[in-house]
């Protein structure tokens, strides 16, 4: 609720209750490091590093406008649009 009201990132929202969770004697110390899976770890973290790539070179809003260019169209199955405010005839064009 916290995040959704934008008064608590979420990230650090799940690190409070990790904390607490420790703190309170839920899940022991060993137990927490057991379940951090290393190479789940490493992928977040070369994820974070490609989405902020992304949004500082502006990739992410071009695929952003893209997609949104498809979504505001009415596509058929085979992806021709078949009624559309925008120019285009088929999300192929994008």
């Amino acid at each position: 609720m916290l995040s959704a009201t934008n008064t608590l990132n979420i990230d650090v929202g799940a690190l409070y209750c990790c904390v607490l969770l420790v703190a309170t004697g839920c899940v022991e110390v060993a137990e927490a490091y057991r379940a951090v899976d290393g190479r789940v770890m490493l992928a977040v973290v070369f994820a974070f590093g490609v989405s902020s790539a992304m949004e500082t070179s502006g990739v992410a809003g071009l695929i952003a406008r893209k997609i949104g260019a498809c979504e505001t169209a009415n596509i058929h199955i085979d992806g021709t649009i078949v009624r559309s405010d925008s120019p285009l005839r088929s999300c192929s064009e994008l």
